[in-house]
C-alpha cells in the first residue's frame, strides 16, 4: 500500500483504516457526500463538465470496483519490482548509514 501511495519512508503501522471512506460517508450522510463528490469532479475534471452551474444525476449508478478500470501497474510488471527494490535499498541505506 505504501509503495502505491508513493510514500518516501517506510511506516510499519497502517496509514489509515481500510474502512476510512465508508466511515466518512456515514458521518457526512449521502446527500453531503454526493455534493462533496460533485465538487471534486468539478475541480479535477473541469473540461469534462459542460454545464458549470450544476451536475444533475439522471438515475442511480452502481459500480463494482472489481470491474472498474484502474490505472495502476500490474504486479507482474518488471518496473514495479525495480521501483520496490530501489525504495527498499533507500530504506536500508537510511537505517544502516
Amino acid at each position: 500500500m505504501q509503495l502505491f501511495l508513493d510514500c518516501n519512508n517506510f511506516c510499519p503501522n497502517l496509514l489509515f483504516s481500510p474502512t476510512v471512506f465508508v466511515d466518512i460517508r456515514k458521518r457526512l450522510g449521502n446527500e453531503t457526500f454526493n455534493r462533496f463528490t460533485d465538487e471534486l469532479i468539478k475541480i479535477c475534471f473541469p473540461e469534462k463538465i459542460k454545464d458549470k452551474k450544476s451536475v444533475e444525476n439522471k438515475g442511480e449508478l452502481k459500480i463494482d470496483v472489481t470491474v472498474t478500470d484502474q490505472y495502476i501497474q500490474y504486479p507482474n510488471d518488471l518496473s514495479l519490482f525495480i521501483e520496490a527494490r530501489e525504495k527498499t535499498e533507500d530504506i536500508i541505506d537510511e537505517l544502516f548509514d
